[in-house]
């Protein structure tokens, strides 16, 4: 049995199952963004929705891993 026939074949089939898999993947990705509501969303209902909140340090000396203070230097 040669194996560039049976490589070739096994190619072959990759491709074609790469291809139908990326169909079946977008028409359920269609379908799935058609059942999702349409409304839009006022301000204050993005702020509840939303999972990240911006980190602010505050102001002045940080702290050490030991928890003492240190002196931050710019430049």
């Amino acid at each position: 049995m040669d194996l560039i026939p049976f490589f070739s074949t096994a190619i072959l089939i990759a491709t074609i199952a790469s291809i139908v898999l990326a169909v079946t993947s977008y028409v359920a990705y269609k379908l799935r963004d058609r059942k999702r509501p349409n409304r839009k969303f006022d301000a204050s209902e993005m702020r509840e929705a939303s999972f990240f909140h911006r980190y602010e340090p505050p102001e002045g000396r940080a702290t050490g891993t030991d928890g003492a203070q240190v002196d931050s230097h710019d430049g």
